[in-house]
């Protein structure tokens, strides 16, 4: 009976709503934990691999000079550095997985189907919008990386160059932009709802898929022989023109970078997009098919002799570039193979296996990268400031030449250099943590989204609850 009264006196003062909704704000965030995990796997490992090139010359790999004429075991640790360098399209296929995952589940819960693709519409503009800002302007060879590395280079010039470039977000931003378009019409729209009406969405993605994977090295041959050999060499040549002949001109030439331009194009990258979309909706039903881990590894591996055949190709000719596809997607079946073998590795593990236990607070330290990986990709440019330190200390020439060359530093000096960028990183993720990553894009773009929702209290959450307030989410059946 006391304990009842007790109760009681609880609910009935004044701060008892209080008191729930604190109870609310603490429920913790339903996670796919393998896409959280990834993510934050990859912009970990972009770190040190965007240093490595910007202060030791790799060209020999880059451009497979004298490749064959290594010791074998070099020849291998470079191979899976190329294969790890262009891994930059995971984050392609994570975003795409949980931006279709996510507006399922919001139809789920009764959300109109016109606000979450507005939703979604907006989200990428937004990311296209920071895709142009990063490449122009916080990029090592945008305006402001021109400027703080003291470079001979006209840095406005380079930063107008630098409009043509379509990198990770640009591609990022427009896929969820068109799959969220087509998703809206082929899935969320009342007259394309039910069970039929899934397997028709199913069936145009793969479809799409095809067509992307076919026609993406004639399509990159055609623009090539009929635009003055565009897109050319990577910065450098016809996309990169500077000043435009007119109007016509210049946005012409931001459409070819758009279809087959450096350095992710639509072309084959949107491909990506799909498979990231046919996977985002597996998962988002309501018994995912058990089997759905080895659909995206054989999916992976069904790619994979395209690329095998080609690098066969290309010892027997001594050419190991590999054009078929267009310079910006030298080995995108080997890349697109690794990234669905490893997805499908975690899900089967962590998800359909449910192996979540230990491995919520084993992956963490990966999450917390994740977390914030858009601010991290944006602001690359910050590692000058331990890079800036080792050169004063050591006399390396680290950071004032590093990004285009001389490329005078060794491996070893290059490798302690990245040693002390990752410091730097990580105690700079460590401090903004304390203060709830207030100012990242990521807490930017939650503001945006918000503007003109009346939100309650209770459903805004911090970016640390992906940290440490997460439920994963399991497939075991």
């Amino acid at each position: 009976m006391e304990e009842e009264n007790r109760i009681l006196k609880v609910l009935d003062s004044p701060n008892a709503m209080e008191t729930k909704e604190l109870k609310e704000e603490k429920k913790p965030l339903k996670r796919i934990l393998t896409l959280d995990f990834l993510r934050g796997l990859c912009i970990f490992l972009m770190i040190p691999g965007h240093q490595l090139r910007s202060t030791y010359n790799l060209e020999w790999i880059i451009y497979s000079e004298g490749f064959g004429d290594k010791p074998g075991i070099i020849m291998v640790i470079a191979s899976a550095y190329a294969i790890l360098a262009t891994f930059t399209s995971a984050f392609l296929l994570i975003s795409i997985i949980v931006n279709v995952y996510t507006a399922e589940k919001r139809m789920e819960r009764g959300e109109h189907p016109n606000k979450i693709m507005m939703k979604q519409v907006i989200t990428g503009v937004i990311i296209v919008v920071y895709g142009y800002l990063f490449e122009m302007i916080l990029h090592p060879v945008g305006l402001l990386g021109k400027t703080v590395l003291l470079s001979d280079d006209n840095p406005v010039f380079y930063m107008l160059k630098r409009s043509f470039d379509f990198g990770t977000l640009h591609v990022i931003g427009w896929s969820i932009i068109l799959v969220g378009l087509l998703h809206y019409f082929l899935v969320l729209r009342p007259k394309s709802q039910g069970k039929e009406k899934n397997i028709r969405a199913f069936s145009i993605y793969i479809s799409l898929i095809i067509v992307i994977i076919v026609s993406s090295p004639f399509l990159s041959q055609a623009i090539f022989n009929n635009f003055n050999e565009f897109p050319g060499v990577h910065l450098s040549d016809r996309q990169f023109d500077w000043p435009p002949t007119g109007a016509g001109d210049f946005f012409l030439r931001q459409f070819l970078a758009f279809l087959v331009g450096q350095y992710m194009p639509m072309f084959p990258f949107f491909a990506v997009s799909l498979m990231g979309a046919v996977i985002g909706m597996g998962l988002s039903q309501k018994k995912p098919d058990r089997r759905m881990p080895l659909f995206i590894f054989l999916t992976g591996l069904a790619l994979l002799p395209i690329d095998v055949t080609m690098i066969i190709i290309g010892i027997m000719k001594g050419d190991y570039t590999f054009m078929y596809m267009g310079q910006a997607a030298q080995i995108f079946f080997i890349s697109t193979f690794g990234q669905l073998s490893i997805l499908s590795l975690c899900l089967w593990l962590i998800e359909f296996k449910g192996k979540t236990g230990r491995f919520v607070k084993i992956s963490r330290y990966w999450r917390r990268y994740g977390a914030i990986s858009l601010t991290i990709f944006s602001l690359e440019i910050i590692a000058v400031i331990p890079r800036y330190l080792v050169q004063m200390i050591t006399g390396w020439n680290v950071a004032s030449e590093a990004v285009e060359g001389a490329f005078d530093a060794t491996l070893w000096q290059a490798a302690i250099t990245i040693v002390f960028v990752m410091i730097f990183w990580e105690g700079l993720i460590r401090l903004w943590e304390q203060v709830n990553f207030v100012g990242t894009f990521e807490w930017a773009n939650a503001k945006l989204l918000s503007i003109g929702q009346k939100i309650p209290a209770t459903s805004k959450r911090q970016i640390k609850d992906i940290i440490y307030n997460i439920e994963p989410i399991t497939f075991v059946q």
